[in-house]
């Protein structure tokens, strides 16, 4: 396996979900598993998603497949898609499959993220929230980021980065979901605090 492909990849260990590859989403064959993930999101999660009522559809899959920016997504060991981070300029999304929410998925996607962004020579980074999504609100605190202002329901926050991202491993996340990657460690600078929604879901 090349280094570059080292670089892209990371397997984790999560305790309810097993083993789960993490890599960049941009394979011919991810599109199938793709429409099928966000399928698996509810109508409300694609609410908070989106920060407005949105019908998941083919065509909105296609169009989010082509957004500028990098996106990663998590596989379980059947091949499909657990949940999705983009960062599309300095702005992160975030999403996963309904029914397994709050099982450490947003945080490895989270971090893997923050390694990519810092990789390539990012500052900062910054992400919204409906003001109704508290745990990606309480994700975005655990994590670092401050809170910079609200405007109508939605929060935003920022995350200053650390001048040299952490080593990708291959790593085990404990039942209580402890672990907090390096990188999230240094550029944490006190509590959280706009609209593609990671922007927090």
């Amino acid at each position: 396996m090349s280094s570059s492909t080292l670089q892209l990849e990371s397997r984790i260990v999560l305790p309810e979900l097993g083993k789960v590859l993490v890599r960049e989403l941009r394979r011919p064959e991810d599109v199938e598993a793709y429409l099928r993930f966000g399928a698996a999101i509810s109508v409300d999660d694609l609410r908070m998603r989106f920060a407005a009522p949105t019908k998941w559809t083919p065509a909105l899959a296609r169009r989010m497949l082509t957004l500028a920016g990098t996106a990663f997504a998590a596989f379980g060991e059947d091949g499909e898609i657990l949940g999705v981070g983009r960062l599309v300029g300095n702005e992160i999304a975030l999403a996963v499959r309904s029914k397994l929410k709050r099982r450490g998925l947003g945080r490895v996607l989270l971090e893997r993220i923050v390694h990519h962004a810092s990789e390539h020579g990012m500052a900062e980074i910054t992400g919204t929230a409906l003001a109704e999504n508290r745990p990606m609100l309480a994700l975005a605190q655990a994590a670092g980021f401050r809170m910079t202002g609200a405007e109508g329901p939605m929060v935003s926050g920022r995350l200053c980065l650390p001048r040299k991202p952490p080593h990708i491993r291959d790593f085990t996340v404990d039942s209580r979901f402890r672990l907090v990657s390096n990188a999230l460690q240094d550029a944490a600078l006190g509590s959280l605090g706009r609209r593609d929604q990671t922007e927090f879901t």
